[in-house]
Formats: C-alpha cells, sequence, structure tokens
C-alpha cells in the first residue's frame, strides 16, 4: 500500500521557506508561513524575529514591535532585535526610545558599528554633537570603509569650522578606501547600509528604515552538528568526556605559536572543545587547524560556521570588522577574551585601553612593557611554552656558539652584538655568532641546539618566546630587563645587560664555562614553574569562567580539566 502521509516541516524547513520568501520581497507570504508556525509555537524567537521584519518592511511597524518585543522576552541578549526596534521607535519620532534600544544594542554587541552610526545621527538631532562625534568615530575605527560613518563626522567637523580636521579625516578615509577596494574582488559589492543616515538638519526628515534580518541564523547548528564540528580536534578517545563549551580561538597571525597551543591544550586536557582559525599564515610554520590565507573555500565555510557556532571567543589581537567574515558580529562581553601580544599596544594602546573600558570585554596580555606606555591593561598571564620540544644545548666545550634570532636587527641590536662578539675573537677567545634570520620555529630550535648562549636584545626591556625558547634549551641567555619587568620577576635567570656591558658580562661567561651550565640548568627550571602550558591554560579557563559568569567562588581547580584514569 502507497504511504500517503504527509510529511511535517521542521522548525529549521520552516524558517528557510521564509527566509526565501523575505529576500524575493514576498513579505506577506513570509508573514503567512510563520504565523501558522506560531500558531503551535509561539515561543520560537527565530519565526517571531524573522516575521518582525517583514512586518515592519511591510510597514506595519506595531505588528512588528511587539514581535520584536516577545523576542526579546525569549532572548533578553538579542542585540539585533534591540537595534530593530531602536529603527522603528526612530521611523516613528519615538527618539527617546529609540536612543535606549540603540544604547541596549551597543551593550550587547559592542563592535556593531552600524548601531553606533544610527545613535550618533539621533544624539545630532537633539544637539548631542560631541557624542555623536565620537560614536562616528569609533564606527570608522571598527570599520574603516564606513560611507555613512565617515560623512557624518565630516559633516560635524565642518560645520564647527575645524577644516583641517575634516580633511585630515578626508584623507584617511580615502586611503583607507582605496586599500580596501583594490583588495576587494571584482565580484563583490559593498554591503548594504541598514540606514541612510546623516546628521539631520532642520528640514530632513528622518532617515528611511531597513530592517535588520537575523544575524546568519540559517547558519546555525543543532547541538550535536555544533559538538561534532568543535570536535573535529579533539583526540578521538577523548570525545565522549567533553561536557564544556565550544570554544574558537580565532587571530589575524598565529602570534609566536600561542593561538594553536592555546587550542591544542583546550582539546587535549580541558572538558571543553575548541577550533582554530588563522586568517594570514607565516613563515614559521606553527602547527595549525584551519588557515585562511591558504585560500582553501572548504576552509572558510568551515570557519564561517565555527564562528557562527561557538560559545565563546578567544581573539588574538584587536578584531577589525569585515563584511566577508563577521567575526566580529558574535562577540559580546560574556562571551569573549581578547589577548594582545606587545606590538598593537605599543602603537595604539590607549585607544584599545578605552574601547575595552567602553564595551567591558575583557582584554588579555602577558606582562609586557608596554604596560607603562599609555596601555594600563588589567588581566596578565605569562606566556605559555612547551619545553618537551626543545633539543638541549651542547655542553660548553670548544668554539662556544652564541644565538641571536632576529626579526629586525635594528630593534634587536644586532650590530652591537657583533660588535662585541668581535671584539672578544679579536681578544683571543674562541667564540662564535650564530644570527638566525627568516628560519622556521623548527630550523631556529635546531640551531639553538648547537650553541650554549643566545643574546636576546636590548630594546624592550622584558624577554619573549626566544629568549624562553633559549632557557628551555639550558642556555645562558643575554638580555636587557628593565626596573618595570625586574619588578614583576627580580629573580629570573636572564644575565642583565646593557649596550656598555654587553661584551664584558659575555666574557665572564666564557672564562667561568662551569656557570654556563648552572645558569643554563636555572633557566630550565625557570621555564618549567612559570612557563608551564597547563599552569597558564588553567588561569585562561578561570578567565572564560569569569567572562562567562561573573565572580563567583570555586570548588575545585581542576574542575574543568579532564580527569583522565
Amino acid at each position: 500500500m502507497k504511504d500517503t502521509t504527509l510529511s511535517v516541516p521542521n522548525k529549521s524547513e520552516i524558517i528557510e521557506l521564509a527566509s526565501e520568501s523575505y529576500i524575493s520581497g514576498d513579505y506577506a507570504r513570509t508573514v503567512e508561513i510563520l504565523s501558522s508556525f506560531l500558531k503551535n509555537n509561539p515561543e520560537e524567537a527565530e519565526a517571531l524575529h524573522l516575521r518582525g521584519t517583514a512586518l515592519a518592511r511591510s510597514g506595519d511597524f506595531l505588528a512588528a514591535e511587539n514581535d520584536f518585543k516577545s523576542v526579546i522576552k525569549i532572548q533578553p541578549d538579542r542585540a539585533d532585535a534591540y537595534f530593530n526596534l531602536g529603527l522603528i521607535y526612530t521611523q516613528q519620532g519615538r527618539l527617546d526610545e529609540a536612543i535606549e534600544k540603540f544604547e541596549t544594542t551597543l551593550r550587547l554587541k559592542p563592535l556593531d558599528a552600524q548601531a553606533m552610526n544610527d545613535l550618533g545621527v539621533l544624539y545630532c538631532s537633539k544637539g548631542k554633537t560631541d557624542k555623536a562625534e565620537e560614536l562616528f568615530a569609533a564606527a570608522l575605527k571598527i570599520n574603516p570603509a564606513f560611507k555613512d560613518a565617515f560623512l557624518n563626522i565630516f559633516e560635524i567637523l565642518w560645520s564647527r569650522d575645524k577644516y583641517n580636521d575634516a580633511l585630515e579625516i578626508a584623507h584617511d578615509y580615502l586611503k583607507k578606501l582605496s586599500t580596501t577596494v583594490a583588495e576587494r574582488k571584482p565580484e563583490e559589492n559593498p554591503p548594504e547600509s541598514a540606514m541612510e543616515n546623516k546628521p539631520p538638519t532642520r528640514d530632513t526628515a528622518p532617515p528611511q528604515i531597513t530592517i535588520r534580518r537575523h544575524e546568519r541564523a540559517l547558519d546555525r547548528l543543532t547541538d550535536n552538528e555544533r559538538n561534532e564540528l568543535f570536535s573535529k580536534r579533539v583526540p578521538e578517545h577523548l570525545r565522549g568526556k567533553k561536557t564544556g563549551m565550544n570554544i574558537a580561538v580565532v587571530a589575524d597571525f598565529n602570534i609566536a605559536g600561542q593561538l594553536t597551543g592555546l587550542f591544542r591544550l583546550i582539546n587535549e586536557k580541558t572538558i571543553h572543545r575548541a577550533r582554530c582559525i588563522i586568517i594570514q599564515d607565516d613563515y614559521l610554520s606553527y602547527d595549525s587547524d584551519l588557515v585562511l590565507s591558504k585560500g582553501k573555500q572548504e576552509d572558510f565555510e568551515e570557519a564561517l560556521r565555527i564562528i557562527g557556532n561557538a560559545d565563546f571567543y578567544h581573539v588574538g589581537r584587536f578584531p577589525i570588522a569585515n563584511d566577508n567574515f563577521p567575526l566580529t558580529d558574535y562577540l559580546r562581553t560574556n562571551n569573549t577574551i581578547i589577548q594582545y601580544f606587545g606590538s598593537e599596544l605599543r602603537s595604539n594602546g590607549w585607544q584599545i585601553y578605552n574601547w575595552h573600558k567602553s564595551n567591558r570585554i575583557v582584554g588579555l596580555a602577558a606582562w609586557d612593557y608596554t604596560m607603562i606606555k599609555d596601555a594600563p591593561f588589567f588581566y596578565h598571564v605569562n606566556m605559555m611554552y612547551d619545553s618537551s620540544r626543545v633539543k638541549k644545548a651542547q655542553p660548553p666545550e670548544g668554539t662556544i656558539r652564541i644565538a641571536h634570532p632576529t626579526t629586525n636587527r635594528q630593534i634587536k641590536k644586532t650590530e652591537l652584538f657583533l660588535k662585541a662578539v668581535d671584539s672578544l675573537r679579536r681578544q683571543g677567545y674562541d667564540v662564535e655568532p650564530v644570527v638566525i634570520e627568516g628560519k622556521t620555529n623548527q630550523e631556529c630550535l635546531d640551531l639553538k641546539a648547537t650553541c650554549q648562549m643566545t643574546f636576546d636584545q636590548i630594546s624592550v626591556g622584558i624577554y619573549g618566546v626566544s629568549a624562553i625558547e633559549s632557557m628551555a634549551a639550558g642556555h645562558v641567555v643575554f638580555g636587557g630587563i628593565s626596573n618595570f619587568a625586574a619588578s614583576y620577576h627580580p629573580d629570573n635567570p636572564i644575565v642583565w645587560v646593557t649596550e656598555s656591558n654587553l661584551a664584558e658580562k659575555i666574557r665572564y661567561y666564557l672564562d667561568h664555562k662551569d656557570e654556563i651550565i648552572a645558569r643554563g640548568k636555572a633557566g630550565i627550571e625557570w621555564v618549567k614553574k612559570n612557563h608551564d602550558p597547563v599552569t597558564i591554560l588553567r588561569q585562561h579557563l578561570y578567565l572564560y569562567d569569569f567572562v562567562k559568569n561573573g565572580h563567583r567562588f570555586m570548588q575545585d581547580p581542576d574542575d574543568q580539566l579532564l580527569r583522565l584514569a
């Protein structure tokens, strides 16, 4: 007998069908499909939100308002619902209510450049141009090619007779815009603006409304699909033990291998699952999960699914809004930390600090000399280092070789080092400099294994991963240590040097080779104690818990680690 039973569409199929109608512009059909579904499923937030967008597009603002309010009751932290209410209230001239909704949007989604711009427009309409200027500037920082924000801030500056400031803004905008256009593929179009906004003048009508659909709702996976996606790099025998969060580790560069190191440890040691997305590869050849610069379309699509379905985001360096890779759409006060590694803070520390202060997203940095230069940062952990990968140094017999890894000879004081070694050789010392440039990390480690000492740098006043590698190999490490760095770790085993005494300090160890061994052992122990990956992993885990759950008391120091038999 032929089965005549009709299959009942599930929620995902209903949303997809309604979305197709919405995209085609048939808002009445969208409302009809979703209204039928919502009769029996009145608390399905996805359906309510999509119906609200369709109702608003068709001009039924009252019904749309009711739908968005219902969504907020179900999902109180849903930023796009607040944003859409703000647009509806703007259209109706309810400006105080619109301002409140846009401010709430930014509390939930601090990197929403469009909400910043739209809120700035409303502040302009109420004469609060100082606040508006700050918002337009912040929107441009997040999206340097944002036309509306540029036009708005330019008009404010020009109207105040700040012509030079306005022209400087215009020059900077056009420079960044030309870079963006040059990088854009020919088939790509600029993103559709959510509102055509300029600072309103006396006779200007309210801006036209374009309601925001839910952000990539169709990319959202079921719980099982999410767990499968984030388990891809988890060792198979551990997958059944994973009961925690799905964590996306994302960075523009894999700085010193710290991001992939963290992601591996999360998968191997904790109750959580993790994936790691690196935007741009480099020559150091650290291990990887997904590297988008390799140009594989399937990797890019998988990366989009990862950022759209993570519970928590560990971001390396300041996140820039990007229409093609919309990471910033998902970052919230209670699901994100952003980790910095020095150079960004040196060049833009105060602005970054104020950005974090205003949106309450947690910033994380290693203890770093940049903390004393316009970057009063709020949380500090050491760099992690797995010393098990390091080959131990050769014993100090025969020619003593001094490694010097450098990426910038001027900053690292390479010529000063070479002159010091040359003067010692002229005095009869059997010593050889080994300058390491343009090598992969493994090649660097192999070369260091042939040396007994390392000259790190006399520039920043603190040590980094290169010095840690050399200490782990048992080297005597020479480096400049500032008073600030010494205040953190006065007992660090680096041999503290200055430009005037570098040759003298090297000579001492050439004359006392037995102390090369003793200082090398001290470095090995220091790295184990202060840069142990599992210890630093635990710091990260409790920071995640603090961000996610607020300040609370814990019962067990290892409650996020796997308990393996």
